[in-house]
């Protein structure tokens, strides 16, 4: 499948989701990233990116002994 018809695919799909689901899940993660253990963070200095990963790695400790399920590869 193309790249750009992938893209697509995802976005309609991502359309159909309420914003207020999105919003909410946003501040979630971005309030994990800057609180408990990061709470040093300041907000002005933390990407999405590091907020994702200080996200996922909260995830596996959470888990414990079982394993987070695998990205996909591309």
């Amino acid at each position: 499948m193309p790249q750009d018809r992938w893209l697509k695919i995802n976005l309609a799909l991502v359309s159909w989701i309420p914003s207020g689901i999105v919003y909410w899940c946003f501040m979630r993660v971005w309030s994990y990233a800057t609180t408990g253990e990061y709470s040093g963070t300041l907000v002005a200095h933390i990407t999405c990116a590091d907020a994702i990963q200080r996200w996922e790695a909260g995830r596996t400790k959470w888990l414990g002994k079982r394993k987070a399920k695998p990205k996909p590869s591309r």
